[in-house]
């Protein structure tokens, strides 16, 4: 298959999964190392439960349009199946499976390039999707950093369930007060996560103004080219006149 054939294939919800791919594992990283703090370890566990019901759902999706279903269970599909189980202790064999689902997703990107033309192709889906992406990231990072940074036991965010309340009316730019960081650190933190609440309102705004402008813009189009084709049908009526006579 030659690169410019490629570029055809790679669509941007498999850049949506080569993404969430990414980001989970380093989610299980953080659940190895951050054992020490077990409100952290809650928030950690979240986003990887969230992250495995997407799985789950590429998963059924993908067997669904499968070809040859037998097949891709005996080579993809038991992987993607195992790569869905979150972090159960009795079932940690699942977590093996999502650095295969990543090495399945990016088989297929042999150069930066062709994920390039991807994304510029269709830049408006592909820009959804990664807005998704980027507010699991923020939401967890930041969540579990307040938690990290703030003290315990002068805290206003305490627990898990403090912190991701706390993240999503920050990033959403709501910011009701009942809940704020004290520490230096994760007023530094909740700062971050304002300016990127900002910025993927207006990356939303924008497809929001896109996808409403987007049916005048075709019909524009389509005026063009009949225009164009009422010209060269003209030129040629023309050349037939100017025809010397035998």
């Amino acid at each position: 298959m030659t690169t410019s054939q490629a570029d055809h294939h790679v669509r941007p919800y498999e850049l949506f999964v080569l993404g969430i791919s990414v980001l989970s594992i380093f989610i299980l990283a953080g659940l190895a190392t951050l054992k020490a703090y077990p409100e952290v370890h809650r928030v950690l566990q979240l986003a990887d439960t969230i992250i495995a019901v997407a799985f789950l759902l590429d998963f059924g999706y993908t067997l669904a349009h499968a070809p040859d279903k037998i097949k891709y269970m005996r080579t993809w599909g038991w992987l993607d199946l195992l790569s869905s189980i979150p972090t159960v202790s009795a079932l940690r064999v699942g977590r093996l499976a999502r650095i295969f689902r990543l090495l399945r997703v990016v088989r297929g990107f042999k150069a930066l390039r062709v994920v390039s033309h991807a994304f510029l192709e269709r830049r408006a889906e592909s820009t959804a999707l990664a807005a998704v992406v980027v507010t699991i990231l923020v939401l967890t990072v930041a969540s579990a950093s307040v938690l990290y940074f703030e003290d315990p036991s002068t805290a206003n965010i305490r627990s898990a369930e403090d912190a991701i309340w706390w993240g999503i009316t920050t990033v959403s730019t709501v910011g009701y007060g009942d809940k704020y960081p004290m520490s230096t650190e994760g007023r530094l933190v909740g700062a971050v996560l304002m300016a990127t609440g900002v910025g993927l309102f207006g990356v939303l705004s924008g497809l929001m103004a896109s996808w409403f402008l987007k049916p005048k813009a075709s019909q524009h189009e389509k005026s063009m080219d009949d225009l164009h084709e009422a010209i060269e049908a003209l030129r040629r009526e023309v050349a037939q006149l100017n025809r010397p006579v035998p």
